[in-house]
């Protein structure tokens, strides 16, 4: 499933438990922070990985990213079989 943007993301995710989430950080209207605290506050979703993709690619970037509750930090650009590679890992299917 996909949302166009933070305010969508938290509806779907109010509606339907996900194993997994991808976030953008620079959303228009709602970026990604917000959009995962509000998703945390979701009882089908508070526990759900979550995954950060983002140009913000320094090391206080990913501190910035994990401090916020985010489960992991790939900036872009990133090699999507390194995604794919953490996808399968996080779904158990590695």
């Amino acid at each position: 499933m996909t949302a166009n943007n933070g305010f969508t993301a938290v509806e779907l995710c109010e509606k339907s438990p996900f194993n997994l989430i991808l976030l953008d950080l620079m959303m228009e209207g709602k970026d990604g922070f917000a959009t995962l605290r509000e998703i945390k506050k979701t009882a089908l979703n508070k526990d759900t990985y979550t995954i950060a993709l983002t140009a913000k690619a320094y090391e206080t970037d990913r501190q910035e990213v994990l401090q916020a509750d985010f489960d992991d930090h790939f900036p872009k650009p990133f090699r999507t079989q390194h995604l794919l590679e953490k996808i399968r890992s996080v779904l158990g299917e590695d």
